[in-house]
């Protein structure tokens, strides 16, 4: 049995994390969960369905405990190998551009 779980947690703030940030993360998640439903192929509706979020206190979790989902192809190509992280990158890259535009430089190198 496969289940897939990605875990996606920045590592636990020396400062008081800005209220700005955590909400930018939980926004991060929740787009990326959205983004992953919203690709996944229609035939895999329980797979696709199965995809969820969970705030944790460092960051956030996405995760699918529907066994077959790691194994869920599309032309050829594993979408945990090639979907996942495309999603991932570009999600991380939109909420490091949104945290650059709202925070001063020095506190956004600090966090992180």
């Amino acid at each position: 049995m496969f289940s897939l779980k990605l875990i996606f947690e920045r590592p636990p703030p020396r400062p008081p994390v800005p209220d700005v940030v955590i909400d930018a993360l939980q926004d991060e998640g929740r787009e990326l969960r959205l983004e992953l439903r919203n690709a996944w192929p229609i035939k895999t509706g329980k797979s696709r369905a199965g995809f969820d979020y969970v705030q944790t206190s460092a960051g956030y979790v996405v995760q699918n405990s529907v066994s077959y989902t790691g194994f869920i192809e599309r032309r050829g190509q594993n979408l945990a190998d090639t979907l996942i992280p495309d999603l991932l990158e570009r999600t991380a890259n939109e909420t490091a551009q949104r945290l650059a535009a709202e925070l001063p430089s020095a506190i956004l190198d600090e966090v992180l």
